[in-house]
Parts: structure tokens; sequence; C-alpha cells
């Protein structure tokens, strides 16, 4: 199944990184950009991905540990082209943009460009009119300015693009090892245990998959 979706790029207030707690890290850092496989999780308040970063002049990495130990976070720095490093990034977001985050609907999926510097913020994510304008609301009601920087006309989404990849990855599993016929070849108990997690957090992941296609298919 599919279902229309518009991308929206928006230009946030730079005021929105002391909310986010990254003030000390980007005095030593020029940009922090999002790649492919960039995502931010909304349940659990996080960022992760692969990212490229620019140091500021004569800064190293050695130079963030101090500021990245502070705020939980890791840059770990994969290689690296005419001083721009691809990195692996992962963060827990600070208290007020984590309770922003929480705010928004559960429906949004993050998406790129992704793009953090002391001058200039950029967010992008699909959803619909109703979840854009929940959005929207929800950064004014924060007190956070922002700009349309792009409005999409309304895409085509494959239902399993808007699932975290790892509810896809359990809901695929599942599928492919019987959970869903009828008799089940594999319990609950035992598909959690190929995961390395308890059945409840196994049937938590599946439920929030299998809602988010079922409001795909039911609207």
């Amino acid at each position: 199944m599919i279902n229309m979706h518009r991308k929206v790029i928006l230009e946030l207030d730079p005021a929105l990184l002391k909310m986010m707690g990254y003030q000390d890290l980007l005095s030593k850092i020029e940009y922090i950009e999002g790649m492919d496989t960039f995502k931010i999780e909304t349940h659990s308040a996080s960022e992760s991905g692969i990212c490229k970063v620019k140091l500021r002049r004569g800064i190293n990495f050695r130079d963030l540990e101090p500021v990245t130990t502070a705020l939980g976070m890791t840059i770990e720095p994969l290689g690296d082209k005419d001083g721009i490093f691809v990195c692996f990034f992962k963060a827990k977001l600070e208290d007020r943009a984590a309770e922003l985050l929480k705010s928004i609907n559960a429906d949004l999926i993050y998406s790129l460009p992704f793009y953090l510097s002391e001058e200039k913020v950029i967010l992008s994510f699909l959803g619909d009119s109703e979840n854009i304008k929940s959005f929207l609301d929800t950064l004014k009601n924060f007190g956070i300015s922002f700009k349309v920087v792009s409005l999409q006309k309304p895409i085509q989404e494959s239902g399993l693009s808007f699932l975290t990849e790892r509810q896809k990855e359990i809901l695929i599993t599942a599928k492919t090892k019987g959970y869903y016929d009828n008799p089940r070849r594999i319990s609950s108990k035992k598909l959690a245990q190929e995961f390395g997690i308890s059945t409840s957090t196994l049937l938590e992941h599946l439920r929030k998959a299998e809602k988010k296609l079922i409001e795909l298919v039911v609207t």
C-alpha cells in the first residue's frame, strides 16, 4: 500500500541549538550534516547515523571529547576527504528538546536535509497536511521561530518506509519466520530470543509497526 505525503524543509532559529545543548560543540565544529542513514527517533528522543562533520581550524577530535562526554554523545570519525569527516554520530537530546520531540505526532517521518551550525538549523520531514500543521503549531508553542524553505507536492511512499529500521527488521523477520501464519510457526517468545530482547519489547515493536501500516490503509 502507498500513502500520499508532502516533504517540508524548515530553517529554524539557531537558538534551538541552546535548547539541544549543542552550543559548546558547535564552537568547535563548523557544521554537522546528516547523510542517507541519519535519523531522529521521537520515542527515545535521540538522533543517530552517519554524518558529515567539518571541524573548525585548529580543532581535532580529541578536543571534542570533553564536550561530547558531557553531552552523552558519540562522534566517531570513519574517514575524511578535504577536511570533511564522515562520522558515526549518536546523541540523546537535552531535556527540553526531548520534550519537544515527544510532543510531536509520531507519524512524522524525518528526512534530509538535516544540517546544524551556529548560523543555521535545517530540518526536513514527511507528513500529511494534518501532521505538518500539528508540527508547526508545536514549534510555535515552544517559542521556536522558523521559515518554510520548501513545501513539496505530495509524494508516494512505500508503507515500510514509514517504519523505523528496527520496526522494519522485526516485522519482516516475523513474517518470514511464520509469526503471522495460522497456525504460527514461531512464537513471540522465540522471535524475541532471536533479537536478544524481551517478549514485551518485541510485541511493542510489532504493535507500533502494525499501527503505522494500518493507519496507511484505514484513513
